[in-house]
Order: structure tokens, then sequence, then C-alpha cells
């Protein structure tokens, strides 16, 4: 089974706090032609998302507000940034591919030529 790109996960976890509270996972459909339809399911977690929140915060009040650009890496060494981190790996870890399919039928109409060809 495939991984979720961690890069997801900050938005689905997002998504289920957008919900409500009753809601406690999020949906990812993912189709490519090269690794097909893949669905995943991921877990709410609310001391993640008070972390990941925290972060945000800070960014608003300290760069936005302020109207002064961050650096290239505004959380080196900001503590518990390195938690949030292995985190964020650990629950893209955990998704569960819910579905996970390589048949990609062509539909009707539609191009099977590449958009463009790498050489």
């Amino acid at each position: 089974m495939a991984a979720l790109l961690p890069l997801w996960l900050p938005q689905l976890q997002i998504h289920t706090a957008a919900g409500g509270e009753g809601v406690d996972s999020a949906l990812l459909l993912s189709r490519s032609p090269g690794r097909g339809v893949r669905l995943f399911r991921v877990f709410r977690d609310d001391a993640y998302m008070a972390a990941m929140l925290d972060i945000v915060r800070e960014l608003q009040l300290g760069h936005v507000a302020a109207r002064r650009p961050p650096g290239p890496d505004p959380w080196v060494g900001r503590p518990g940034y390195g938690a949030f981190l292995e985190r964020t790996l650990q629950l893209a870890a955990e998704a569960g591919a819910v579905l996970e399919s390589r048949v990609t039928p062509q539909l009707p109409g539609t191009d099977a030529n590449p958009f463009w060809t790498m050489r």
C-alpha cells in the first residue's frame, strides 16, 4: 500500500476541524496516471491541530501583521517544531489506504498521448 504524502496532512486535519466535533476522520482521493487511484483515510488529531494552529498564529502575528517577511525557515530552533514535523510524518505514515487500484481506464474523448515527453 502507498503512503500518504505528508504535505497533505495539515489540510486534511483542518478539514476534520471544519466538520465539527462529530467528525473523526477525513478522506483524500488521489488519482494519477502513474500511481492509479488511491483513497486515504486520516484520523483527527486535536493535539496536532493545536500545535499547527500555534505555528500559524506565530506566523500571522510575527510576520503578516508586523509586515515583516520571515526568513527561509523561521521555525528553526522553535521549541516543539521538530516534534511537530515528526508527528506530521507519523500521521501520514499511519493514514490508511482504504482503496488502491492501478487500473485507470481511458475515458471516452480523452487523449492517451503524454502532455510532454521526458527525454
